[in-house]
């Protein structure tokens, strides 16, 4: 990136040399993009394409095979067999003129010796030497071109290119690197990832460095959170061999998304070529921080296993989301959310940020929790789109949001973004290295997930095909939004939603003869228990006809400190009328399933429906975002057919007894109670994070009842 334009090819006799030539990655993406490069930027006439593989072809085969392939994958060939297509269904000769061809084994040193016999005797200015093989290959051909004197001299440089993956842990990449570094220099390796050379993503260095606009608003102060998100439609399909090995943490996190996150968090560079990039790419990488258990959530797609080759108890994940944070001045407490994944509900790659929520909303309902975000849409339909706040036409200070766009399409054409792998091809002949990955940025990639890899998996969560990602709470409960209730101090809050619980069972009473409210444990709602059982308030209610119970217990005895019981009973309770039957006590003191089963039994008994509905369900909060007993990670929140469930909490390694999403949901009011400031953040998260319950639990909280409602009541 040193320079605006590149010297045009045909001033530059080079070779392109393909070590698996005959494979599919060369015939579906490298010589359909050498075609479609001699087309826009014509070769050298000198220049020659040279296949290497065990394959034997005639020409007139090899010909064939190469038309077939350009014809089919090439992009400037699309559409081609159309009736009325103006694009040539037919490959240039000047093109299958340059193709030569090495059949040999790559342990073989005549595949060497005639492949240097070629090279010496066109004097190559340079030569490309794609490794489109097995990585178990590398080795073998690394070591056969230097015995052969193929690498680099005074007469012409020799540039490798290598596909990932990059080694399969941090020893194993170390061990490639030192291989690699013992026959070439860094300088001559270039080492592909393809998102790298999307159009879309080296945009990012013109969009931020090349406006006024957008470098202030870069960083904690104005962003909540980044998603960056490499969705696919297809499984696994034929790639089960080698997926089962490798995973989403090694085939898409450990690359191509750590490698789009270094991009969006860098610092500028101090000027625009490799080093300088590539250095501040590595910073970013080593500011994350250790990933916790906390931070992930691991998926399978039901039906991976039933692929031939896969075990039955397979745990390989194919789906990750994974909450990363960036220790500096810049990014520290902004939340890198980071996901990827086989069989889900449409092919999607995209980077979003998502700006901070406005300090006071001046138009009211219509601008909270709506956040300004900026999307940068990989692909497909390239493009970037700021979604914004506008005023609707009419009386009034109405509000939408809508999005100012741009694609690639509409403005420069159907084939103007080149393909990954043309990139690739040309930085390399020109000796650009700005968007391939270096040794110490692999290194570096694979430290951040090799914890993964050992024996820390979390537990796989299968999921459906076709699971919809990225659907947060803005759309789910977009209904709900309004009862977002904010105060100044705790004391304000304490005295409104006793109040308002006050005047809901007050109305319960009067409209069905009964109220049954379910309180959750904590220290937030015990002032509001104590404050609940004062004149002011128990004085309007008849407690004959409030049915108390509780959302949650741990596994002790109900005198015990942590009980919850203990401390309602403590703070409310013992101070009010109340019949005795009418207290429903989780029976703590046996065993979980035991009780959540008990528990269960006793509501539909009570309620005579198997779907109860409370008048109300308050909860509480945790800095992680669980609620109830629903803490992150627990299968119980994958759980919506049961009402109560017995649960581990590994972390305090106690039992503890839960109501289930599903009952929880069902409940006329729900409210949230938080009193907590430091929670703020976690709270924003809820509302405009992607849709990720199994890291935070809160998210699976909406009102399905009928005219339900969802208060969230908080201090700021």
């Amino acid at each position: 990136m040193t320079s605006t334009f590149y010297e045009p090819l045909k001033n530059k006799k080079i070779a392109a040399v393909i070590f698996g030539a005959s494979g599919d990655l060369s015939m579906r993406m490298l010589i359909p993009s050498l075609e479609s490069i001699s087309l826009y930027d014509p070769f050298h006439e000198g220049t020659m394409i040279i296949g290497v593989a065990r394959s034997k072809f005639t020409d007139e085969e090899l010909h064939a095979k190469i038309k077939k392939s350009v014809i089919q994958f090439s992009r400037l060939h699309q559409g081609c067999d159309d009736e009325n297509s103006e694009t040539p269904c037919t490959v240039p000769d000047e093109f299958l003129k340059k193709i030569r061809y090495i059949s040999g084994g790559y342990d073989d040193p005549n595949t060497y010796q005639a492949l240097k016999k070629l090279i010496d005797e066109n004097q190559f200015e340079g030569v490309i030497v794609y490794f489109a093989t097995p990585p178990s290959l590398f080795h073998v051909i690394s070591d056969n071109l230097k015995s052969n004197g193929l690498t680099s001299n005074a007469q012409r440089w020799i540039r490798i290119i290598i596909e990932k993956p990059f080694g399969t842990s941090y020893k194993t990449a170390l061990e490639l690197n030192d291989s690699l570094h013992s026959k070439f220099s860094e300088e001559d390796l270039y080492r592909i990832d393809h998102y790298l050379a999307k159009e879309t993503v080296m945009n990012i260095f013109t969009f931020r460095w090349g406006n006024t606009i957008w470098e202030p608003l870069w960083n904690r102060n104005y962003i909540s959170h980044v998603e960056i998100t490499v969705a696919e439609a297809v499984g696994v399909e034929n790639r089960i061999g080698y997926y089962e090995g490798v995973s989403v943490i090694r085939d898409m996190i450990q690359n191509h998304l750590l490698q789009m996150l270094s991009i969006v968090a860098m610092e500028p560079p101090s000027e625009m070529n490799a080093k300088a990039i590539r250095d501040e790419k590595l910073k970013v990488l080593r500011a994350i921080r250790a990933v916790q258990k906390d931070d992930v959530v691991l998926g399978q797609y039901i039906g991976y296993r039933e692929h031939e080759g896969v075990p039955e108890d397979a745990t390989t994940p194919t789906f990750a989301f994974i909450r990363f944070f960036i220790d500096n001045w810049r990014w520290q407490g902004v939340p890198f959310y980071i996901c990827s994944g086989k069989a889900l509900k449409e092919k999607r790659s995209s980077i979003k940020l998502v700006f901070r929520d406005i300090p006071h909303a001046l138009f009211g309902d219509s601008t909270i929790n709506k956040p300004n975000y900026l999307e940068i849409k990989v692909q497909p339909k390239e493009g970037i789109i700021l979604k914004q706040h506008v005023k609707v036409p009419g009386i009034g200070l109405r509000t939408d949001v809508i999005p100012l766009s741009f694609y690639y399409k509409d403005k420069f054409g159907d084939n103007a973004l080149a393909g990954a792998y043309e990139r690739v091809i040309l930085d390399a002949i020109h000796g650009d290295q700005s968007f391939f990955p270096r040794s110490d940025e692999i290194e570096e990639c694979w430290k951040i997930v090799d914890p993964l890899l050992k024996d820390k998996y979390p537990e796989i969560i299968p999921y459906a095909k076709k699971l919809d990602i990225g659907v947060g709470m803005i759309k789910r409960n977009k209904k709900n939004l309004a009862q977002r209730v904010v105060f100044r101090t705790p004391s304000e809050l304490i005295h409104s939603v006793t109040e308002q619980i006050t005047r809901l069972i007050t109305e319960a009473i009067s409209e069905r003869g009964i109220c049954n409210i379910a309180l959750s444990g904590g220290q937030t709602p015990k002032p509001i228990y104590s404050l609940l059982s004062t004149t002011p308030y128990a004085a309007r209610i008849d407690f004959s006809k409030v049915h108390i119970w509780f959302v949650d217990e741990r596994c002790v005895p109900p005198e015990h400190n942590l009980s919850n019981y203990h401390m309602i009973n403590e703070s409310l309770l013992r101070f009010i009328k109340i019949p005795e039957e009418n207290i429903h006590r989780i029976r703590g003191e046996i065993n979980a399933e035991d009780a959540a089963k008990e528990y269960s039994d006793e509501i539909i008994k009570h309620f005579g429906t198997e779907i109860p509905s409370f008048d109300i369900c308050l909860l509480g909060m945790g800095k992680e975002g669980h609620t109830a007993s629903l803490f992150p990670g627990s299968p119980a929140i994958q759980d919506k057919e049961s009402l109560v469930i017995g649960v581990f909490v590994p972390h305090v390694k106690m039992f503890r007894v839960t109501f289930g999403r599903k009952i929880i949901n069902n409940s006329r009011n729900i409210m949230f109670i938080i009193t907590d400031t430091d929670k703020n953040e976690i709270i924003d998260l809820v509302f405009n994070a992607p849709y990720v319950p199994a890291m935070i639990p809160a998210q699976v909280v909406t009102a399905k009842a009928k005219d339900g409602k969802l208060y969230w009541f908080h201090v700021v």
